[in-house]
This record gives C-alpha cells, structure tokens and sequence, in this order.
C-alpha cells in the first residue's frame, strides 16, 4: 500500500490498521511534520499517530498539531495541547494516541506531528511521495515538539510522512422542525368558560425560530425563538362557544431565507357540554 491521504495519512475518519509501505527513514531524536487540509465539517482531532517501521528500544513520543504559517509555508503555533508522555514500545506498527480533544476548523491548513526520543537501534519512519503535500523535520538531538515549531531543519515538497490524525464532525440535525409532544387542555366545557390549553412542543432540529398557528374553529398564533433539543409550552385561552370546537394545531419554523415552512400538524376539539 501506498501513501494515500485520508487513508493512511493527512486527516482521517479512522484510524489505519496496514503498513503504509513507504520509504522508511530514521526518525529517533528528531520532529516529524505533515502538511493537511481539514476536510469539510471538521471540528477536532481525537487520535493522532504515526507509523514505525522497525522493532527497537523502548522510547517516548510526543504528537500534536501546529496551526500554519502561510510566508513560511511551514508549522508555527500548537493547536490546543501537546500529548507529550507516550511510550513507543519495542515492536513495528502505527503508534496512537486517543483520547485527544483538539479543535480544528474545516479547510484550514494544519500540520500533524511527533518526535521521537532517542533509540540505541535507529528508529525508521515512513514517507512518501504526495502532490501538493510537504514534509518538514526538525534534527538532530530533537527531545520534545516546541511550541512554536521552531526553524526546519529539512523541507520537502510534494512528500508526505505517515502520520494521521482522526477527526470528527459536528452533527449534522435537520433543519426543522418543532415538534408536538402533547396537548393539556379539558375534552368538554360549559357555554362561556374559559378554556386555557397548553401545546408542548420541542425543538428537534437545527433552526431556533418557530410559530405555532391555530385554524379551524379558532385562529391565533404565536413565534418565539427555541434552542436545539428544548422544549416549551405554547399558552391558549379561549370562550367556549355554544357548538363544539375543531382546531387544527400548525408548526412552522423559519428558515434562513426568511420563510415559514410547514413541520405538522394536530387535530385536537373541546365538546360542549348538552
């Protein structure tokens, strides 16, 4: 397998499990960098790693991500923290980091990196060949990442080392609607009561302007404003007439054009007491 971006390297969905079989290349007491785009919806890192290609001594590691310095085409600033107490282990393979919370946003630049502490048996990582990607290091005697970056002491364009970093997204709710949970209000009245009903209703979407609107019988309607995942009763009153009463109970919210659109319906009546 090769280098592919959003596979085994760059910004990723999930972690890689196969060797990213690129060019190895030692990687003990130095800091590796790689260049990426945060995709689309994109709002933090939970994982990064990156892959190690030989078996050797014990060491730690240390990875983060470097926001981008566009002169300089190149790392500056740590995003977030630094996860910087890692232990390497003697065997092969990708080395991960989870647990991480590091807020990103989509399309912007960033840089993925990690340095590894020293190893009596030189430690190889991978690299390959990526257009329009870049591959920084920093060397030799390299014992932690710094914040910032610092100058790059190798600089390559259009290569790629095999480090990942696992993102998730914001969830992504519909646009509507506002829902009704339910009516309290009495199913029979007296001629000239006062009839006070309420309409629960919850907001299960995105937006957070509704109406809600009577037809039928009776007409009345109101708008407020209601955060995501919130409930709220919706207040009536009326006078019992002397015939029963039909209502049609409309939702509506308002979208960002400015328009009311339709979520639903409910049909709900009060019988006149004989």
């Amino acid at each position: 397998m090769a280098l592919v971006l959003g596979t085994n390297c760059g910004f990723v969905t999930n972690a890689p499990t196969g060797d990213p079989a690129g060019n190895a290349y030692e990687c003990d007491s130095i800091a590796w960098a790689g260049k990426d785009t945060a995709p689309v919806g994109a709002i933090k890192v939970t994982e990064i790693g990156w892959w190690c290609d030989t078996a050797t001594e014990e060491a730690n590691f240390e990875v983060g991500i470097y926001d981008h310095n566009v002169v300089d085409d190149e790392p500056e600033a740590v995003v977030g923290d630094l996860s910087q107490t890692n232990a390497k282990g003697t065997d092969a393979g990708w080395k991960r980091v989870t647990g991480l919370n590091i807020p990103i946003t989509a399309s912007t630049i960033y840089w993925m990196a990690f340095q590894l502490d020293d190893t009596a048996t030189k430690t190889r990582g991978d690299y390959g060949s990526l257009a329009d990607s870049k591959f920084v290091e920093r060397y030799p005697n390299v014992t932690s990442l710094l914040n910032p970056w610092e100058t790059n002491y190798g600089s390559y364009d259009n290569l790629m080392p095999a480090i990942y970093a696992v993102y998730e997204t914001v969830a992504q709710l519909t646009e509507g609607f506002l829902e009704v949970m339910g009516i309290t209000t009495p199913t029979s009245a007296h001629v000239g009561d006062t009839i006070n009903f309420t309409i629960h209703t919850q907001n299960t979407g995105s937006v957070d302007n509704f109406k809600v609107e009577l037809s039928g019988d009776l007409t009345g309607s109101q708008e407020f404003s209601l955060g995501a995942g919130l409930t709220k009763d919706v207040p009536f009153s009326f006078i019992m007439p002397y015939t029963d009463v039909s209502i049609t109970i409309n939702t509506y919210h308002l979208t960002e054009d400015g328009d009311w659109v339709w979520d639903t319906s409910s049909v709900w009546g009060v019988n006149k007491w004989k």
